[in-house]
């Protein structure tokens, strides 16, 4: 028997972004017309993950995601952006969450002063950040 056409659509989103990005996204709009302690209740029954995990999803749903925060900036320097150009053209290379920014550390400095900064995460997923205001 087939597959429904709702877990293909949960499939490739999973295969595409990750489950925990996809969970984000939801809880990201979930928190705007549901109570927020339903919301933290369901997090932390959550059995297959972590606390580190449920944490971050916790923070989603209190703080929201604030991507509206984190769009493109038009004042960041001529020498961030041609560093996020070349990161852009890098295989496989996707946009991470901004929430993982705290949990990275800076390895150089650009030109203009902006930090680059890595993470590596529990799955071995590796994260780069263009930091436009240094922040060491």
């Amino acid at each position: 028997m087939p597959p429904c056409s709702s877990t293909r659509l949960i499939t490739a989103a999973l295969a595409t972004v990750g489950l925990e990005e996809l969970l984000t996204a939801v809880y990201c709009v979930r928190r705007q017309s549901e109570p927020h302690g339903k919301l933290l209740t369901e997090v932390e029954q959550f059995l297959l993950f972590n606390g580190d995990l449920k944490d971050r999803l916790k923070q989603t749903i209190t703080d929201g995601c604030g991507c509206a925060t984190t769009a493109d900036v038009p004042s960041i320097s001529c020498e961030s952006q041609q560093a996020i150009a070349l990161l852009h053209q890098v295989p496989g290379m996707t946009r991470t969450h901004h929430r993982d920014f705290k949990s990275s550390q800076p390895i150089a400095r650009l030109r203009d002063g902006s930090a680059v900064r890595v993470w590596k995460n529990m799955v071995g997923v590796d994260h780069v950040f263009i930091a436009t205001t240094p922040t060491t």
